[in-house]
């Protein structure tokens, strides 16, 4: 908070005088989160977890990534940017829910989106590969740890998806209902801390689910048992990835 002065502006922070925490936003799983502000001016400061290459997080693509989309409207503006903080704009909204997917014209907004970002051809990255970021996981964790996950199933579909032919779009990686904000401006995606060049259906299925596949027009060519998959992938990843959070979590406070 002592460098706020560095911040850059934009059209919905532009701070005068040093910001105070006014309250924490979540409880982030691994960061946190808190609305700042002074005045009329919020902006919104999230904490890192000290453990991110161990869950495969990359903060430089992240703030590559954010930067080069600042002025697409899909993201919150970057203000600042440190080992231990990122700050941006904050955005008055709500997170979305299953009732709010039940609204065919926020289904639409969502799709629209989701194109914008998957055409998003301005990162130069590897591929993706699910299989590696799979077995990053387990090799951290216990027979003990890995009772509660399909270990044999999780690895299968990753290899599967891996071995498939598809062309690598940007892909968000964690868009969960509280990545989603839906405001009066439209709709924002947030943390993008698993950002990579993934498979084209990936976010999709993680907004989208089970209950409204979608056809090609959408996403592209996509098996509905391609896409069955990468929803069970998805849920084994996210108890994998639970586990592997709270080990990470336990021991870091134990070493404190």
């Amino acid at each position: 908070m002592n460098r706020w002065q560095s911040w850059n502006h934009s059209n919905r922070c532009h701070l005068k005088s040093r910001p105070e925490v006014q309250h924490k936003l979540s409880n982030g799983l691994t960061n946190h989160s808190f609305l700042v502000g002074a005045a009329d001016q919020k902006a919104v400061v999230r904490v890192n977890c000290a453990y991110a290459n161990l869950l495969g997080i990359d903060r430089a693509r992240e703030i590559d990534v954010l930067t080069a989309l600042a002025e697409s409207n899909l993201v919150p503006k970057v203000l600042f940017v440190s080992e231990e903080v990122m700050v941006s704009e904050y955005i008055n909204g709500s997170k979305l829910t299953k009732e709010m997917l039940e609204n065919p014209h926020l289904r639409l907004q969502i799709k629209k989106k989701l194109k914008e970002i998957s055409s998003f051809n301005k990162v130069n990255e590897p591929r993706f590969n699910y299989l590696s970021h799979c077995e990053n996981y387990v090799t951290q964790l216990s027979c003990k740890h890995l009772q509660f996950v399909n270990v044999d199933q999780l690895l299968s579909a990753a290899e599967h998806i891996d071995s498939e032919d598809w062309t690598p779009s940007l892909c968000h990686h964690d868009l969960v209902p509280e990545n989603v904000l839906v405001s009066n401006d439209g709709l924002y995606f947030l943390d993008w801390e698993y950002v990579a060049l993934g498979h084209p259906a990936y976010d999709w299925v993680s907004v989208f689910g089970k209950k409204f596949p979608l056809d090609e027009t959408d996403c592209g060519p996509v098996s509905r048992e391609l896409w069955v998959l990468l929803s069970d992938f998805q849920s084994e990843l996210d108890k994998l990835w639970r586990i592997l959070n709270r080990k990470l979590i336990d021991t870091f406070e134990s070493e404190k």
